[in-house]
């Protein structure tokens, strides 16, 4: 046995990408039922389009709707790489509502919209490149042999779901702590007494709570071999994440309430829920049945749980792997139809600074969007093979990307102080530049901490 194959989960990982794609599938699900429900109430009532041009409505129907179909495949399609008999099976569902979906986009773009080439062909790449990429995947030898059954991981996926829950823990942290203190300091200090500006500030403060048990959590499960005590750190993450979820949407309901009572908001408030739902409803699922099923396992015998061979890695990889097939489908074809798209702009002032934290390309050349992406590429192929420049890999992204992000950063950061005299305080764009921060430092950091730290993947993790 190489020391490649004792470092390979026996489910390569796969438990974890399930866990991703019904954290994602039911994200986008949510965004496209807010955006499409939206816009069809819009076009209905007063949107930029004639009252009798009913295509526009057909349109709008025909894509959201292939676009939520899309989503809650997606969505299903992960469950099934965990759960189901056929594990496969879902994705090709999944690539199949792909290809209908992004047929509509074609007909609608091409068709109705009449968009050029450089603008429709990333935009279809987006859509269907990591479907493709997905079948393509598991279609190859080491996947192909677990199209019947996908077995569970030596630690049952837990350690790379802990992984996964740090990282989406520090972002949710980051972002709406940032976001409470731009709005507190950003608003007139009358306003403060107001009931609309409070019950903002009371969902914000509830979900930062939630991202602060969120992280806790993670970190029990990293670093604790009690399984128990894993379990129970994530189940109340989940317990609270559900009751956070439904104090936030309703802070927010009646904050719009008390300035008018709008359907579109009440849509928006119910996608925003259900996006804060998935998570902690999907890791109760996978925590709670893989425990079961462990529990079950041990009294008849079975072999022991033990901690990941690939310290959750595998898991990390996926994700790694995932985000830049998006971001380069994108990107790249982006560059190629337009020559000099994105080459080093004038300066365009403080928003060009802000804008270009949440996108390299943007007040710089494109190419360092895609050297980065082709960057976290080969980091997150790497990680799932688990081979020998895993760490190598890892740690060159983490370093590489957090660099060149800060040095983007840099001129935002230093002239904070006049961005905010200028807007009057802090402004929305600003909030969204140091979320847009947080996205960009988040990620590679805990590759840079996942990919360095030791502990003994061989040891026994107990019960009690």
């Amino acid at each position: 046995m190489t020391d490649q194959s004792r470092r390979v989960p026996a489910d390569r990982g796969l438990s974890g990408l399930g866990l991703i794609m019904q954290l994602f599938g039911a994200f986008f699900g949510a965004i496209t039922t807010a955006v499409g429900v939206i816009g069809i109430i819009e076009a209905a009532d007063s949107g930029p389009y004639e009252r009798s041009d009913s295509s526009v409505m057909m349109w709008l129907l025909l894509v959201s709707g292939t676009g939520v179909a899309r989503s809650l495949i997606h969505r299903s399609a992960g469950a099934e790489l965990i759960y189901g008999q056929q594990p496969y099976a879902g994705i090709k569902k999944y690539f199949v509502a792909s290809l209908v979906n992004t047929g509509a986009w074609l007909a609608f773009l091409g068709g109705k919209g009449h968009m050029p080439g450089f603008v429709l062909v990333p935009v279809l790449m987006l859509l269907i490149s990591w479907p493709l990429v997905l079948l393509v995947m598991t279609s190859t030898p080491g996947f192909r042999e677990m199209a019947d059954k996908v077995p569970a991981g030596e630690d049952k996926g837990f350690e790379g779901a802990a992984l996964l829950m740090l990282m989406f823990g520090l972002l949710g942290f980051i972002a709406t702590s940032i976001y409470l203190y731009a709005l507190w300091t950003g608003t007139p200090g009358e306003a403060h007494s107001s009931g609309m500006f409070m019950m903002i500030v009371i969902a914000l403060v509830v979900l930062i709570i939630r991202s602060g048990i969120h992280v806790g959590s993670a970190l029990t499960g990293l670093r604790e071999t009690r399984l128990d005590q894993v379990v129970a750190a994530v189940n109340r993450y989940c317990d609270f994440g559900v009751v956070a979820s439904f104090i936030a949407g309703g802070c927010l309901l009646l904050s719009v309430m008390m300035l008018k009572a709008d359907v579109m908001a009440l849509v928006g408030i119910s996608c925003i829920v259900w996006a804060l739902l998935a998570w902690p409803l999907t890791l109760r699922r996978f925590f709670g049945e893989r425990q079961f099923a462990d529990l079950m396992a041990q009294a008849e015998g079975g072999a022991p749980h033990h901690r990941a061979p690939d310290l959750g890695l595998t898991t990390l990889g996926w994700f790694l792997f995932a985000q830049a097939v998006v971001a380069l489908s994108y990107g790249l074809p982006s560059v190629l139809m337009m020559p000099g798209h994105g080459d080093s702009m004038a300066s365009g002032g403080p928003m060009l600074e802000m804008l270009s934290i949440l996108n390299p390309s943007v007040g710089h050349s494109p190419w360092w969007s895609i050297g980065l992406g082709a960057l976290q590429l080969w980091a997150g192929f790497e990680l799932i093979r688990m081979s020998e420049l895993h760490r190598i890999a890892a740690s060159a992204f983490g370093l590489v990307t957090s660099a060149i992000y800060i040095y983007f950063a840099w001129p935002m950061i230093t002239h904070l102080g006049d961005i905010s005299r200028e807007s009057g305080g802090f402004s929305f764009g600003t909030t969204m530049a140091f979320g847009g921060l947080a996205l960009q430092l988040t990620v590679p950091l805990v590759t840079l901490f996942a990919a360095n730290r030791s502990h003994v993947p061989a040891a026994t993790a107990r019960y009690t």
